[in-house]
């Protein structure tokens, strides 16, 4: 594991805020261009390198786009294509190239979910961070950042010892956690729809679920300034929100997740539209491990079969759920989720292995795209025709174009 973690980081360029020009974003949205990030990989998970434009499909709203360009960047790029520096007649032609400037991952960013976090999951990401750092170069730049505290820096740690000493701080906040119903045991007599303690935990685990989310907003805003594709790792247990009375099979997962209502559910849309707009990938990791929904010895010793029924059905339903939001937002913005996994530190990386290489595929879009009072959401899927790939990229965007959105939101120096 250390010397995987050492191979992939010292390959890491430097990270830096560019605040003197224009930010070269990896994910452009243009009236004249849209240019989005994507991962290929074969059947054993090893990056492609080799593809071209006319190699892959692009479909808005289910409408197939023509593929004006597709360059594969990132750490990888010089393994795939090594050569001498571009000079002449082949420096003006990249100078043309709306891929030129587009840099590899240039930040490692951690976020423990630490607000809402149990005890043994902070001792697994604790785990985690202190295998990383066994391998982490002094000159690598890595971050990490907890949702319990507000973001007012983004300042990288000192090396390995710094890491290290931030890892071991880690520790389960004390205020009131929502209504876990997967790893809280059933009490006799005790019924796990209990209106009260229902209401309760629902508006307990709201809560949580928004501050994580404005927490990782404000992370993502802070990186919107900063060069080149970042790879964001949020370690969290997920968010278990819904509504036991309006709760069927036929609900899509976000519902399972967030209820019917629509306030977390819209902060998902706008944190997953300024990561896909920043350049930022974020990839999930679920610190308790391998999971079981079973009864244990820790619930009721007499229960009704009713009642183990009822259990088992609730806890599966919570599995389903917190972990569903987890892919949901890896899904999003192009990232991996690394579930039901107690090796947490080959989970991350696997994820920074995949952060190495990535493909810039662009094509021009319809007019309407863009048009319109309202922004609207268009739906995207890319495909690869060379059979037996998989291609992992962000599923969509917001019609509002980057000129647009900066003069509204001018990116924010941290």
């Amino acid at each position: 594991m250390r010397l995987i973690l050492m191979a992939i980081l010292a390959g890491a360029l430097s990270a830096a805020p560019d605040t003197g020009k224009e930010t070269p974003l990896v994910v452009r949205l243009g009236v004249d261009l849209v240019q989005i990030d994507a991962v290929v990989t074969d059947k054993k998970g090893r990056a492609v390198t080799d593809l071209v434009a006319a190699d892959f499909e692009i479909l808005q709203d289910g409408r197939p786009q023509t593929v004006t360009q597709a360059a594969f960047m990132g750490l990888l790029a010089d393994e795939a294509a090594p050569g001498p520096p571009a000079s002449g007649a082949a420096a003006e032609d990249e100078a043309d190239d709306p891929t030129a400037g587009a840099e590899p991952s240039e930040a490692i960013v951690f976020v423990v979910d630490d607000v809402a976090l149990s005890v043994s999951s902070v001792g697994a990401t604790r785990r985690a961070l202190l295998s990383f750092a066994d391998g982490m170069g002094e000159a690598a730049q890595v971050f990490l950042l907890r949702t319990a505290a507000r973001v007012v820096e983004m300042r990288p740690v000192e090396g390995p010892a710094e890491l290290r000493a931030a890892a071991r701080a880690l520790h389960p906040t004390v205020q009131p956690r929502g209504t876990d119903l997967l790893q809280d045991s059933t009490a006799a007599g005790h019924s796990p729809f209990d209106l009260r303690a229902q209401a309760t935990g629902l508006y307990l685990n709201s809560l949580l679920a928004r501050r994580a989310l404005i927490s990782l907003r404000d992370i993502t805003d802070a990186l919107r300034s900063w060069k080149g594709r970042k790879t964001l790792v949020f370690f969290s247990e997920g968010f278990p929100i819904w509504d036991y009375s309006t709760t069927r099979e036929t609900l899509a997962p976000f519902e399972e997740v967030y209820g019917l209502g629509d306030d977390v559910l819209d902060a998902v849309d706008r944190l997953t539209d300024l990561a896909n707009r920043a350049s930022v990938v974020i990839h999930t990791v679920d610190p308790r491990g391998l999971l079981t929904v079973g009864i244990s010895a820790s619930d009721a010793t007499m229960m009704s079969h009713d009642a183990i029924l009822n259990t088992l059905q609730t806890r599966r339903t919570a599995l389903h759920t917190t972990q569903g939001s987890l892919s949901r937002i890896a899904e999003l913005t192009g990232g991996l989720s690394v579930l039901n996994a107690n090796d947490l530190g080959a989970g991350v990386a696997r994820i920074l292995a995949d952060s190495r290489g990535y493909y810039l595929v662009g094509y021009e879009p319809p007019r309407a795209t863009f048009a319109g009072e309202r922004p609207r959401f268009h739906k995207l899927e890319v495909k690869v025709k060379r059979p037996g790939l998989k291609v992992r990229s962000r599923k969509g965007f917001f019609g509002l174009s980057d000129a647009a959105l900066a003069a509204l939101a001018p990116p924010q120096a941290f």
